[in-house]
């Protein structure tokens, strides 16, 4: 009643390379596309169920989920081949798409946005797995270029695609929901019909038993409550209250029994420590976490703050995106080719760490009578710099691997190489999800305090009942002036969008202090390693094509 895990790798035509990564690139749009439009109805989903001091927590709850069951995804892949996993990722993202768009009340789409980032959480690792299945590390940046090209398209797409659709009516933004049952359901027929399977053999409890569910939960819980924790400290609760000191203790707690599971309690751990050992592998972690925390509050709260803090449409706010995922999909290419072209990654992070820092510096300077053209030039350098680093940074971490993390976790490199790619966007994403947690927090705060002081300064004579519903709804005070009384009408619709202006500044002060972290971490700890030492693309194939080979007439279980 046991089975072995094998090699998942596959010795592909190039026409069939090119059809896998259509695919892949289909489930990468299902995925991100959904992220993407939701961000730009963030104000008016929140004003519809009147929650705006909980808007963070619907992207928030995605994430959570998501990041937990990134590593779980890993190793189930192995188990139960890459392609049955992924199917049953996008069945889940399909079921919770179906229940967000029927939702009542915040509580209802919260619970129901968390298990979609269950399905979620899968479908871009795999795809970056499938990627390391099928192509060598050099020629990855290549390939791994043009699908950042498409997750970064994505990301321009979708805000436009989800300002368009929540303009026709105050209800429309269920169909951002609904839209994901078209584009799920197309995506699972072409990985059904086109994405290879090679069945991984072995009766379903031994498989189960050697998955680290135990693991995934103390991952779960713990991240949960340490995300709760930041989200309600200095909003809803003070920091030295007796629940947020036993929540993010506990949830402390956790996360350390967590790390001391996969250390000494897991047979296959979902995160294996022996990665860590590399100094090159830690540098490359902490800029990842911190590029994954400025990537998302980036992404989800930048049509935010135009709607917030300039008062534009929602289209219009989502417009401004356009300029940074359009550089970031040529930058993103541009740094995929060189690596291929010249082996290494190094300059590219360096380069694009730099100027993300100073990307985002600079929309701390922005101000109510900063130009257009202003904020659209700081837009263009934020993703030219981000669309620097996505692909080295996981060509990075996977050439980083020592000779120790093999005898620590297997002989065989495929499975250090899919450990790598899923902490690699498992870091990301929880230094996401951490970034939109304390940025939502920031938010709150900052705008309470300076509602808080106008009132005490005589500025405004909004009572606490007046300011708790601008904190619920913002979007009625800034875009409905008509409803207030006409003489404190413009002084408040001021007061607001300044509050939340100052509000975004502080956010992106802390982007900026971690840009410039990752800037020199990227300089001291992470080296360049000669890639030229791997094999080509048609060695390895080869070299995979004798090693199935030898596994059949051994009668070893069959990989993908």
């Amino acid at each position: 009643m046991s089975f072995q895990i094998t090699d998942q790798t596959a010795c592909l035509s190039r026409r069939k390379i090119v059809t896998v990564f259509i695919t892949c690139a289909a489930v990468d749009l299902a995925s991100l596309i959904d992220q993407n439009a939701l961000a730009v109805a963030l104000p008016r989903i929140s004003s519809a169920l009147g929650s705006g001091d909980q808007i963070s927590w619907i992207v928030v709850a995605y994430f959570i989920t998501a990041t937990s069951f990134q590593l779980l995804y890993s190793s189930l892949s192995n188990i139960w081949s890459r392609k049955l996993v992924l199917l049953a990722g996008l069945g889940i993202f399909f079921t919770g798409s179906l229940a967000a768009s029927f939702v009542t009340n915040i509580t209802q789409l919260i619970i129901f946005r968390a298990f979609t980032g269950i399905g979620g959480g899968g479908l871009i690792t795999l795809v970056q797995i499938i990627v390391g299945d099928v192509v060598s590390l050099r020629e990855r940046g290549k390939w791994q270029g043009i699908l950042g090209a498409v997750v970064a398209l994505s990301h321009g797409v979708g805000p436009i695609i989800g300002g368009k659709i929540i303009s026709y009516s105050a209800d429309s933004w269920r169909w951002i929901f609904r839209l994901n049952l078209f584009t799920s359901a197309f995506t699972t027929l072409m990985v059904l019909f086109f994405m290879p399977l090679k069945k991984v053999e072995g009766h379903w409890k031994a498989k189960l038993k050697s998955i680290d569910f135990f693991g995934a939960a103390l991952n779960l819980s713990g991240s949960i409550l340490l995300i709760l924790g930041l989200s309600w400290g200095g909003v809803n609760f003070s920091w030295l209250s007796l629940r947020i000191i036993f929540t993010l203790s506990i949830g402390g707690i956790l996360m350390i029994a967590f790390l001391l599971w996969q250390w000494k309690g897991a047979k296959q751990p979902i995160l294996p420590l022996g990665i860590f050992k590399s100094r090159m592998v830690m540098g490359i972690t902490y800029a990842t976490f911190a590029c994954g925390w400025n990537y998302l509050v980036q992404i989800f709260l930048i049509p935010t703050f135009y709607q917030l803090a300039y008062g534009y449409s929602p289209l219009k706010a989502a417009s401004m995106l356009i300029p940074v995922t359009l550089v970031q999909t040529a930058s993103s290419t541009l740094s995929g080719l060189f690596v291929t072209w010249r082996g290494r990654y190094r300059e590219p992070l360096i380069f694009g760490y730099s100027m993300w820092a100073l990307g985002i510096g600079l929309h701390s300077s922005l101000s109510p009578s900063s130009s257009l053209a202003m904020q659209l030039g700081y837009a263009v350098l934020t993703g030219f710099g981000a669309g620097q680093t996505f692909q080295p940074s996981l060509i990075a971490i996977q050439a980083g691997k020592a000779s120790c993390i093999v005898s620590y976790l297997t002989s065989r490199i495929f499975i250090i190489e899919v450990n790598e790619i899923s902490m690699h966007y498992f870091i990301r994403d929880i230094g996401g999800t951490f970034g939109l947690a304390v940025a939502g927090t920031i938010i709150s705060k900052s705008v309470r305090d300076t509602l808080a002081q106008a009132v005490e300064k005589g500025h405004t004579n909004l009572s606490t009942v007046q300011v708790e519903m601008i904190l619920k709804d913002p979007t009625r005070v800034i875009f409905a002036k008509n409803e207030l009384p006409s003489t404190t009408a413009d002084m408040i619709h001021t007061l607001v969008l300044s509050a939340y202006l100052r509000a975004f500044r502080r956010v992106f002060y802390l982007g900026t202090a971690l840009g410039v972290s990752t800037f020199l971490v990227a300089i001291f700890f992470i080296p360049q390693v000669d890639l030229s030492n791997n094999k080509s693309e048609e060695e390895e194939r080869q070299a995979k094509s004798n090693e199935s080979q030898t596994n059949e007439k051994n009668s070893a279980d069959v990989g993908v």
